[in-house]
C-alpha cells in the first residue's frame, strides 16, 4: 500500500531544511578548516601560481556547500525518492550552480 503523499509546503519545508543543514555543515567545516576569522573578514585573499583571488568571506563555504548538497541530494534521489519532482528540481538547481561555479573557476584561471 503506497503513502498518500505530503503537501507541497511540507515537502517545501524539508527540502529547506536539508539544504540550511547543507549550508551550515559546510560552514562550520570550511570555519574548521581556515578558522572563523577568515570567514568573518570582508575578504578572503588567496594566491595560486601566479593568480590571484578576492573572494567575499561569507560565499567561502559556497563551493563545498553545491558540492555537498549535490552529491547527497544525488544519493537520496537513487535511495528512492526519484519520484519527488521537488528533489529532482533541487538537484538539478544545485548540479547546474556547481557546474556554473566550476566553469567559471575553470575559465578564471589561465
Amino acid at each position: 500500500m503506497a503513502k498518500p503523499p505530503q503537501p507541497v509546503g511540507r515537502r517545501i519545508a524539508v527540502e529547506l531544511a536539508w539544504l540550511l543543514a547543507y549550508w551550515g555543515f559546510s560552514f562550520f567545516f570550511m570555519a574548521w578548516l581556515l578558522g572563523f576569522k577568515q570567514l568573518l573578514r570582508p575578504s578572503l585573499e588567496i594566491q595560486m601560481h601566479n593568480t590571484y583571488f578576492i573572494v567575499p568571506g561569507p560565499l567561502i563555504p559556497l563551493p563545498f556547500f553545491l558540492l555537498e548538497a549535490s552529491l547527497v541530494t544525488g544519493v537520496r534521489m537513487a535511495l528512492g525518492r526519484l519520484n519527488d519532482r521537488l528533489v529532482i528540481i533541487i538537484f538539478a538547481l544545485l548540479t547546474v550552480l556547481l557546474a556554473g561555479l566550476l566553469f567559471w573557476f575553470a575559465h578564471s584561471i589561465h
